[in-house]
């Protein structure tokens, strides 16, 4: 989290934080932060795997 602070428009913090609630289960926050970074991100190929993510995460 403290990298978020550091530096807010650094994606890859964003995915991270989200990879990690979804791995506890935690799909409303995982989702949080899978959207912040599909905010942020402006590589394509990234933001397709991201979109995807988000779509399954969310049924």
């Amino acid at each position: 989290m403290m990298i978020i602070q550091l530096t807010p428009d650094y994606p890859y913090a964003y995915y991270s934080l989200g990879m990690a609630y979804e791995q506890k289960g935690d799909t409303s926050k995982a989702l949080e932060y899978y959207y912040l970074y599909s905010g942020i991100e402006k590589d394509d190929a990234m933001l397709n795997a991201v979109n995807k993510k988000i779509k399954d995460l969310e049924g």
